[in-house]
């Protein structure tokens, strides 16, 4: 199955807060479904409202608030150049659905889709 390594607080959010889109400066032809590995790096830009909760649910122990770890799995079914989603920022917005939380191993990340 394939995997993408995803920064904190997003592939939290991903599995947790229903964000429906992930942002990336690239397109793929990938869908299916895949594995949201969250990667050892903190996006610490991230919005202030999305850091509170991210933090607060990490000192609720949320096993999906780990880095260097796959925490669940997702369906990639479009990537968009536009998109109603506040989640949408572009250039590219892979479409997600049917989140699904699953705590596995620590384990390192790759950039762009790898295989498990």
């Amino acid at each position: 199955m394939k995997v993408l390594s995803i920064k904190q607080p997003w592939a939290w959010a991903i599995i947790k807060l229903g964000k429906n889109i992930e942002n990336r400066n690239w397109k793929t032809n990938f869908r299916g479904r895949f594995y949201v590995h969250a990667s050892l790096k903190n996006d610490k830009n991230a919005p202030p409202d999305i850091l509170e909760a991210f933090y607060k649910a990490m000192d609720e122990n949320d096993p999906c608030t780990s880095i260097g770890s796959i925490i669940g799995s997702v369906e990639l079914v479009d990537v968009v150049r536009k998109h109603y989603s506040p989640w949408f920022e572009g250039p590219f917005g892979f479409v997600l659905r049917y989140p699904e939380e699953k705590v596995f191993f620590p384990m390192r990340g790759k950039l762009g889709f790898w295989e498990l």
